[in-house]
């Protein structure tokens, strides 16, 4: 009787032990009516330091630098180490157009001492060989990428890509 109790006990103990150690992960989903957040990659275009181009407005960094973390750094010198702000940059979803560009919308929240007093929308453009990146800025939610205007819009910037 004990024997049988025991191949018993096995037999219903043992697909349940199999199946909570199962290889798969579950997977995590965002909560009814809310999309699913952009996880950015390592090696995202965006990523890297990037330099000055062309007259920019004021306030803008001669050098800019965008961590895979999340951590971006504005430099008010080529060459400097200290940099004049700081913010965090979350990427909330990215695309490629029909040229190849990578288009990124970001949020970035910093200090006071950042070009956008502490929260900016920001639409980035990395160029389809990942040299030169455009970004524009709106205070209130993302620009259009109609906007993205050296012309007409007062707050876009371009840099090089440095190596």
């Amino acid at each position: 009787m004990t024997r049988r109790a025991v191949l018993l006990s096995a037999a219903l103990v043992l697909p349940w032990l199999l199946s909570t150690c199962a290889s798969e992960r579950p997977v995590l989903r965002p909560p009814a009516g809310q999309r699913q957040f952009h996880v950015p990659s390592v090696d995202e275009e965006l990523f890297g330091t990037w330099v000055l181009a062309e007259p920019a407005p004021a306030g803008a960094a001669v050098r800019l630098r965008i961590y895979s973390w999340g951590l971006a750094e504005g430099f008010p010198l080529t060459a400097g180490t200290s940099p004049s702000w700081r913010a965090t940059s979350i990427i909330d979803r990215s695309w490629t157009d029909e040229l190849g560009n990578t288009w990124y919308r970001e949020y970035r929240r910093g200090s006071a001492d950042d070009p956008w007093s502490g929260t900016a929308f920001v639409l980035d453009r990395v160029s389809a060989d990942g040299q030169v990146l455009e970004f524009i800025s709106g205070k209130t939610g993302w620009p259009e990428t109609a906007e993205m205007n050296p012309r007409r819009n007062p707050t876009y910037v371009q840099y090089l890509r440095r190596q």
